[in-house]
């Protein structure tokens, strides 16, 4: 198990600031109220939070849970046991919302820090939340107009759940539910469907939060650019029938986890009826082959995983991919062994990645690069397999 490291908070993490729009707000730029991650101690934390008034952290402790859900779109798995609360732990749940104002707040309890990334019309920004809940003002000073927002969290289940603990917030109103997509997806995965170091400069660089994103995954830029809604179920390390470090299986499985609201929440099953998608990615198979060849029990359990799908998801047609970490007689054996199930309804679709030239990012995982590029081939067969 990839151990984790411990961060504390400083001052923004912006990624792109853009204009609103409009021409009555260019005097005064919009107010970006977010937590980043960073190795300092708190006192440096006040001196950089408070040396800039365009950097100005708000976030207070929530004394008491409140969220209902009024007006909000939930993508993704949301435990709601817990009254007043919604829990999450895949990486790619969202809320969306939209409100009439000039600035919004939301509460977000974690058990540690996880980074979400905050689409607030055409800003884009990272929220990097700490240990406890509290409220975070995400922005002000937007014009007193219509705004949509969507709250995804894009750091992988194993960084602990998250939840979120208060209706959003502004100072003027909340709006009625933005429209949700009638095209959905599925995917299935491991670490190369979570986004581990997607972001890293180098493969050798380690696994940490601030290189991890599942919004710039093959599935999730997919999924934008056919307007699809997405539930990504991913586990770094995992396979079907054995985790990466496994020669015999021991730990949960790809078939286990996927059947769970949360990742490691075993007491709480997913009710499948509530998300039915037109199609299933499925990238499941790296870690299986880590310590050699895994077959028969890799096909064996694969089947079982298919056969559940296909039970629960009648309609919808699923796409094997082809790993692109795997090389010679892997692939092969790979290959060979997801093309024993094509069917008209189960298609076999190849990832290559050229490396050499593109990069890596850490841990000799994908980069953005090749992301972008297998995201494109992917949005291209799903359009013209689904007529999208």
């Amino acid at each position: 198990m990839t151990s984790i490291r411990s961060y504390s908070i400083l001052v923004l993490s912006l990624l792109v600031l853009s204009s609103c729009g409009g021409s009555n707000h260019s005097q005064t730029m919009p107010q970006i109220n977010s937590v980043s991650s960073a190795k300092h101690s708190s006192s440096a934390q006040s001196s950089s939070a408070n040396s800039s008034s365009a950097m100005n952290i708000e976030f207070s402790p929530l004394l008491e849970d409140a969220f209902y859900g009024y007006n909000t779109r939930q993508i993704g798995r949301f435990d709601n046991r817990i009254p007043k609360r919604v829990s999450f732990t895949w990486s790619g749940s969202a809320l969306e919302y939209s409100f009439k104002g000039t600035s919004t707040s939301i509460g977000i309890e974690d058990s540690g820090q996880n980074r979400f990334h905050i689409e607030i019309d055409d800003l884009r920004f990272n929220l990097f939340t700490k240990a406890g809940n509290f409220k975070y003002k995400l922005i002000s000073n937007l014009p007193n107009a219509n705004h949509t927002v969507r709250i995804t969290r894009v750091s992988e289940s194993l960084w602990g759940p998250s939840a979120f603990t208060s209706d959003p917030e502004t100072d003027g109103d909340i709006l009625s539910v933005p429209t949700a997509p009638s095209r959905k997806l599925l995917a299935l995965g491991d670490s190369l469907t979570t986004g581990f170091g997607i972001e890293g400069a180098s493969h050798d660089c380690p696994f940490e939060i601030a290189t991890s994103n599942q919004q710039l995954t093959y599935v999730a830029l997919a999924a934008k650019t056919l307007n699809a809604d997405l539930h990504s179920i991913a586990w770094s390390g995992i396979g079907v029938y054995r985790a990466y470090n496994e020669v015999t299986p021991v730990g949960p499985t790809l078939l286990d986890r996927q059947q769970r609201i949360l990742a490691d929440d075993t007491s709480a099953g997913w009710d499948t009826t509530l998300y039915i998608p037109d199609a299933i990615v499925i990238n499941i198979g790296t870690n299986d082959y880590a310590q050699g060849d895994p077959n028969p029990g890799y096909k064996n359990a694969l089947g079982k995983l298919l056969a559940q799908l296909q039970t629960d998801y009648s309609n919808a047609l699923i796409y094997l991919v082809v790993s692109p970490a795997l090389q010679g007689n892997a692939r092969s054996s790979q290959m060979n062994t997801l093309k024993s199930f094509a069917t008209s309804k189960i298609k076999v679709i190849e990832w290559t990645a050229n490396f050499t030239k593109d990069g890596y990012g850490c841990g000799h995982h994908p980069n953005i690069t090749t992301n972008t590029q297998f995201g494109k081939i992917l949005a291209q067969t799903l359009a013209s397999d689904l007529g999208w």
